[in-house]
Formats: C-alpha cells, sequence, structure tokens
C-alpha cells in the first residue's frame, strides 16, 4: 500500500508493488463502510515504490503522487486524467493538503535532516522550502497543523529518533515529541511511517509501522490510547492512514494492499 486518500465519497487506492495505477473506490454505505471499484488510472510513468504517497485537493479537483525513485510529483487532473509530471530537488516521500489547498512534501534524506516543500497546488511552483532542526531525522510525513506547526513522523533503522515532533512551521525548530526511543511500551514507537490528524479535536493517529498498531495521540501528543493493532483488527502492518469525516471513518492501509475502516 502505498497511497490512500479521499475525497467527496471517493476512496483513491496507489499499490505501487503490484500495478502502476490508482484504483477509483466509491463509498456505498458507512455502516458498515463498503466500496465498489468504479475504475482504474493507469500510471506508465511511475516507478513502483512503496515510498511513494497520495493525497488529494478538492479546490484544483486533482490527486498527486510523490515518485520517490524519480524525484517528481505526478499531479493527476480528475476531470480529464491528464497527468503533469513537477520535478523536485531531491526524493519526495510523504504528501498532504494543507489548510490553505497547497502541496506539502516531505523529504526523506538518511540520517540527515528531514525537509518540507510547500508547492502551488494548481501549478506546481514552490511558495516555500524548510529545513528541520538536527533532532529530526529520517522523515517520513509531514502534515500541517495549527498555531503555525507542522507535524512530522520520523525515525528508521537506529535505535533512538523513532518520533511523532510537533515543529516549528518558521524555522524548522522541534517543540514537542512523543516517542525518541524504539520500542513497544507507552511513549515509544518504532518506524512511525505515516500521520493524520482531526482537525476537529487535534487528536493524531499515527502509522506504527514496525509496531504493528495504530496510535492514538492528543492534540499535546499525550498517549489515549490504540485505534487498532496486527495482533486483533488488522491484517499486516499499518503503512498509511486517511481520515473521512464527511462519513466519521478511518481508514488504514496496511503492507499486504488490504484498506480497514474504523468508525471514529
Amino acid at each position: 500500500m502505498a497511497g490512500l486518500t479521499c475525497l467527496n465519497d471517493t476512496l483513491y487506492v496507489l499499490r505501487c508493488r503490484d500495478s502502476d495505477q490508482i484504483e477509483f473506490h466509491v463509498l456505498e454505505c458507512s455502516a458498515p463502510p463498503r466500496f465498489c471499484l468504479r475504475r482504474c488510472l493507469s500510471l506508465p510513468r511511475l516507478y513502483r515504490d512503496d515510498w511513494n504517497d497520495l493525497a488529494s485537493s478538492g479546490k484544483h479537483r486533482r490527486l498527486y503522487v510523490s515518485n520517490f525513485s524519480m524525484n517528481r510529483i505526478q499531479a493527476v487532473d480528475l476531470r480529464d486524467s491528464s497527468v503533469t509530471l513537477w520535478p523536485l530537488p531531491d526524493a519526495p516521500c510523504g504528501l498532504s493538503i494543507t489548510r490553505d489547498e497547497n502541496l506539502l512534501v516531505t523529504f526523506q534524506e538518511p540520517k540527515r535532516p528531514g525537509k518540507v516543500m510547500e508547492i502551488d497546488g494548481g501549478s506546481g511552483s514552490c511558495l516555500r522550502k524548510l529545513v528541520f532542526e538536527d533532532g529530526v531525522l529520517w522523515t517520513w510525513h509531514t502534515v500541517d497543523v495549527q498555531h503555525g506547526q507542522y507535524l512530522v513522523s520520523h525515525g528508521y533503522y537506529d535505535q533512538h529518533n523513532h518520533c511523532v515532533s510537533l515543529v516549528a512551521a518558521a524555522d524548522g525548530r522541534k517543540v514537542r515529541s512523543y516517542g525518541g526511543i524504539r520500542g513497544s511500551d507507552v511513549g515509544k514507537l518504532y518506524v512511525p511511517y505515516h500521520v493524520t490528524v482531526d482537525r476537529r479535536d487535534g487528536r493524531v493517529y499515527v502509522a506504527d509501522h514496525h509496531n504493528g498498531r495504530v496510535v492514538i495521540l492528543s492534540a499535546e501528543l499525550q498517549f489515549l490510547g490504540c485505534l487498532a493493532s496486527q495482533d486483533r483488527e488488522l491484517r499486516s502492518r499499518p503503512r498509511r492512514l486517511c481520515l473521512d469525516l464527511q462519513a466519521q471513518l478511518i481508514y488504514v492501509g496496511q503492507d499486504d494492499g488490504t484498506v480497514t475502516a474504523f468508525q471514529l
């Protein structure tokens, strides 16, 4: 599962390991949620990589795919399915949409501070760049939150730095973190790949990948519980998260390509 995003009544799924296609699934009912595959959009120029990501903008009526191995974004116009290639200076991984409907791109650089770039969702032009401070390494995904802050998931093979951090959007300074030591106990994470934020109450959902669970944190990054785990509700490790506030659902995309929906 390389990407997961929701727009109106449609769930978009990117499965880069199995194909070069985006799947369009229509939500048929919300209790229990069921989906019908409407169609597939082929992306023949998409290099298969499960470090890619997928985001969508209602304002611009576009899907965005980060092409990690080719240093570019593929912008798909949902009106005519045309694809525009936006070259980037480095390898993009995580994608999210800001409150202004711009595209926020996270760059992952091994053992070096991560970077984000805000891109105009219509033209693809760069609006601003930010390099995080030294303690924010192995960045995977960044989300724009309130009060001039970003929420960043970061950490990989090393013992330390497995965190979800609030970072000042002005200068990349770390304000607060959850995690820091690799592990499965409360207060610890192990490769947090993806995050999503419920902007109504500030709750944070973390795809704690190597621990095989979805962790729920408060807006202050305090532990509230686990939404689901590989031992029970999930079939494999969680990799991508997507909130659907209209249907009151959270979708969890997993390593084996399945999507599980949970009621908020």
